[in-house]
């Protein structure tokens, strides 16, 4: 008997104090109810924790006879599992229902797949009745975002929710972000579609919308919508929002509430029903989606307006406001295009009255007024698109936020086949002959057929699983909110490993030389033996756990693993070892890098796209995109790096000369996802639900970065610093095809050239006479003649001729007596000890040591000996290394 009590309490518990929809159970008060808002509590962080039991204990001794609480997100500081069983045990006196809202710090940071909030709380979004008036709380968080955005999937249950519903019924939304925010008060743009919101309520009687984020108390109106933001709960007078449905006066009184103050404070009174006819503005020209050029004529008229507005004005997206000027009944104003990207553009149009009010209307044009970039065809998924599409050879693979994969033909964009998964798709699919494999944040793994879509199998982790699949070994691994990284057979989904972490895995591991590398929100990065799952090695880094290395995905290259923060620090450690080779300072915490021409490419917040040199961290290259960004990472295409903006705009960058080749708009959207291209397509998705293929010509390909590799052959290369100095001082070019061939032997006429231009001398004097009779015609003859007349080089006397041998190829001594003579070093000083074990009777002795007293010259270590090896032919990279130190020594 007390087993079944104990589980009627636990039952009671959870299903009466987090409803999710329906009717909740009341009773009838003809005068009316109240309930309570509250806002960003943050469980977890100290002022959060205090505030928040001050609210409780406030709210039980003043308004316990609430309906019920509604909580507008931020419940936690950062989505820990210890933080909500804080929170549950915080608010556990409180008899009422609670309903909640997501709020970004539940799901930017450990439960970026709302996974935990699920297990504690309930389903993001939900909708109920209670005494005549509809309730909504809405999802407005991105998954491993701090914007706001109301998903496509979710805009469709709305839509569903209030079809069956009385229009004449009052409606109350809640969500964590502000809505209308933008457009209406400041342009801080908190959400990217809350417009998109308008066109399923604007028929309804939307009596009002709560908001949280902010921290503050503040009303605002868009089309005689009200929008009200409460006070943060953690600040420091731990406040909170009454409010009083009165059915007699039919009114909403809305009242702010501090725990060290008990007086209600009123913030408005609202009216339980809007009214029949309300003022409007309606843009009348351009038409929806009308493709423009040039100039064109914006209009727009006003509808039920008793007095007239304050100020009609225009906008294109972020571009400040502008005045429209009234000619007649019409607000107009010709716009000239010129300095307007091309793309989907979003043209606004406001109307505020005397009383501060704002009403608004929205047209999305095609702006087209060059061939550089075009739309070949757009697919529409059912969710937002976070993620880049893996490429087959004819295919594309691409997942939603509605739990969706599907397969695109990637010239046409027609769907051969989808496949639903039970939560959304965050990571890109990935493709490998004959299958796919899906994560998703419903915590599985799935392998698909890439012909047909058909499962082949699934794995279930113990939380949601946001990093891309990654195959190593005949291995899968994927890490999850679980806070485990999963090694899974790619054939048959078996378990092989886990590895246990502190706290979610976010991002793709990097795979290299037997060893997985990845990061978690624990402030830890580890490297992880691939075979067996034992740990290698591990690193801390960041300062907190905002900064752990795991808001972006590492990378692998030559033996070094690099990774950043969002510290703004990028790490490169070595592979095998964990230890450190650099660290620097760059602003690119959430952007993974990519490899390009021997650099390592990364972007920052406000749109910069700098390359790295792998070996040392140097910014070898760096280019303004003007674009800001907040999770993309940079995508090559022939000549360009293309970045894809927050706010909905690609921008390309010539390589070469660091100037914009095209920008080009697709909305005001934002952009989560990465791109990915074949030719001259790139496919890129956007959290509106589209992919699009834009058709744009990459260009020619890139020569390589100065500072990484002037010659396309040198990366990697033991030479490859020296012969980008040797590039820069002009002294040895390379090849038509951009190549240096540094393991190519030097002749003895190259070398002749070689000096002559160190030492500014390439024409002899015109009384000087050549000794050599093999030079006649050659292409080096003047400077071989130059050198002959320093007395840099010698020949051979054979047969009484004196010969250059200008083709035979110089050796080693060859190339070090005449840089001996360059430098007017004859030998070495008295007392030296040479460390070489073969140059005793060599005839070049004496300079072979004077160069390698003063460090221009190395040798070869053989079982413990060290050997100059003086008759071995000299490469081109070995010619180049000796040049630059000379040139360093002078």
């Amino acid at each position: 008997m007390k087993k079944i009590i104990s589980v009627l309490v636990f039952l009671t518990f959870f299903l009466g104090i987090f409803p999710t929809s329906g009717v909740l159970a009341e009773t009838d008060n003809p005068t009316g109810f109240k309930f309570i808002h509250w806002t960003d509590t943050h469980i977890g962080h100290g002022p959060g924790n205090t505030n928040t039991s001050l609210v409780v204990s406030d709210i039980l001794a003043n308004h316990n006879d609430a309906a019920f609480l509604v909580h507008g997100g931020d419940v936690t500081e950062f989505g820990l599992p210890s933080q909500y069983e804080y929170y549950l045990n915080l608010v556990k006196p409180l008899t009422m229902p609670l309903y909640h809202t997501l709020g970004n710090h539940e799901s930017r940071w450990t439960d970026a797949g709302k996974s935990i909030y699920k297990k504690y709380i309930g389903e993001p979004y939900a909708s109920w009745n209670y005494q005549g008036v509809h309730f909504i709380t809405l999802d407005s968080t991105i998954t491993q975002g701090q914007h706001g955005h109301l998903d496509k999937a979710m805009l469709a249950w709305l839509k569903k929710d209030l079809a069956n519903i009385d229009k004449n019924m009052p409606i109350i939304i809640f969500s964590h972000h502000p809505i209308f925010f933008d457009e209406a008060v400041d342009a801080s743009k908190f959400m990217d579609n809350d417009w998109d919101l308008w066109p399923i309520i604007k028929d309804y009687n939307v009596v009002a919308i709560f908001t949280g984020h902010g921290h503050i108390d503040k009303l605002w109106y868009m089309n005689e919508v009200p929008v009200l933001m409460t006070k943060a709960v953690m600040d420091k007078t731990g406040t909170y929002s009454v409010v009083e449905i009165n059915k007699a006066s039919q009114e909403i009184v809305i009242s702010g509430k501090s725990v060290d103050n008990p007086l209600l404070q009123e913030i408005a009174r609202l009216p339980l029903y809007k009214s029949q006819t309300r003022p409007a503005v309606t843009i009348t020209n351009p038409k929806k989606n009308e493709v423009l050029a040039g100039t064109f004529l914006l209009q727009a008229t006003l509808a039920n307006w008793s007095v007239p507005p304050q100020k009609v004005e225009y906008k294109l997206e972020d571009f400040s406001w502008k005045p429209l000027e009234k000619v007649g009944n019409v607000y107009q104003k010709e716009i000239d295009l010129e300095e307007v990207n091309d793309g989907l553009r979003e043209f606004w149009v406001r109307a505020v009255a005397a009383d501060g009010k704002v009403y608004l209307d929205k047209v999305r044009v095609q702006v087209k007024q060059s061939d550089k970039v075009e739309i070949a065809w757009e697919f529409e998924a059912e969710g937002g698109i976070q993620h880049a599409p893996a490429l087959s050879n004819d295919y594309l693979y691409v997942g939603d936020n509605s739990g969706k994969v599907y397969q695109l033909d990637q010239k046409t964009g027609k769907k051969n086949w989808e496949f639903q998964t039970g939560g959304a798709v965050i990571g890109s699919p990935l493709y490998v002959p004959g299958k796919i494999y899906v994560s998703s944040t419903d915590g599985k793994v799935y392998c698909l057929k890439a012909t047909n879509g058909q499962k082949l199998w699934e794995y279930q982790t113990g939380g949601a699983v946001l990093t891309a699949p990654v195959l190593a070994e005949g291995k899968i691994f994927v890490g999850s909110s679980d806070f485990n990284l999963y090694a899974l057979n790619a054939e048959n989904g078996q378990e092989i490993w886990r590895f246990a972490t502190g706290n979610t895995i976010m991002h793709r591991v990097a795979y290299g030389e037997g060893t997985v590398f990845f990061g978690s929100w624990d402030q830890k990065f580890y490297a992880v033996d691939a075979e067996t799952g034992e740990e290698k090695w591990q690193q801390a880094l960041g300062s907190s756990a905002y900064y752990a290395p795991a808001a972006s995905a590492p990378l692998y290259y030559e033996g070094n693993v690099f990774i950043s923060t969002p510290s703004n620090k990028v790490y490169a450690f070595k592979g095998d070892t964990g230890e450190k080779v650099w660290e620097v300072s760059a602003a690119s915490g959430l952007s993974s890098p990519v490899i390009f021409n021997g650099a390592i490419i990364y972007s920052t917040g406000s749109g910069t796209l700098y390359a790295l040199d792998p070996e040392t961290g140097e910014n070898v290259w760096q280019a303004e995109t003007n674009t800001s960004t907040y999770i993309s990472s940079p995508l090559v295409q022939g000549g360009n790096i293309i970045l894809n903006g927050l706010k909905g705009r690609l921008t390309a960058i010539n390589i070469e000369d660091k100037q914009q080749s095209w920008a080009f708009n697709l909305g005001d959207t934002y952009l989560f996802s990465n791109g990915a291209v074949n030719g001259n397509l790139v496919f890129v998705g956007t959290l509106e639900g589209k992919l699009f293929a834009l058709k744009a010509e990459p260009g020619a390909p890139a020569k390589p970065f100065p500072g990484i590799a002037a010659f396309t052959d040198i990366y990697g290369h033991w030479a490859r610093k020296d012969l980008n100095k040797l590039a820069s001082l002009g002294l040895m070019g390379g090849f038509k095809d951009g190549s240096f061939k540094p393991n190519d032997p030097l002749t003895r006429a190259q070398m002749a050239s070689i000096l002559s231009r160190y030492l500014q001398y390439e024409e002899p004097s015109e009384s000087f006479a050549s000794t050599f009779v093999d030079i006649e015609g050659h292409w080096a003859n003047r400077p071989i003649m130059a050198m002959q007349e320093k007395n840099i080089i010698a020949g051979y006397l054979e047969q009484g001729k004196q010969l250059f041998k200008p083709e035979k190829q110089i050796t080693r001594a060859e190339a070090v007596v005449m840089l001996a003579r360059v430098l007017n070093l004859d030998k070495a000083s008295d007392g030296f000890v040479s460390k070489f074990v073969d140059i005793e009777d060599h005839w070049a002795k004496d300079n072979i040591m004077a160069l390698e007293e003063i460090g221009i010259i190395g040798g070869y270590e053989e079982n413990g000996q060290m050997y100059f090896k003086p008759e071995r032919n000299i490469s081109r990279a070995e010619i180049g290394v000796l040049v630059v130190r000379v040139v360093e020594n002078q």
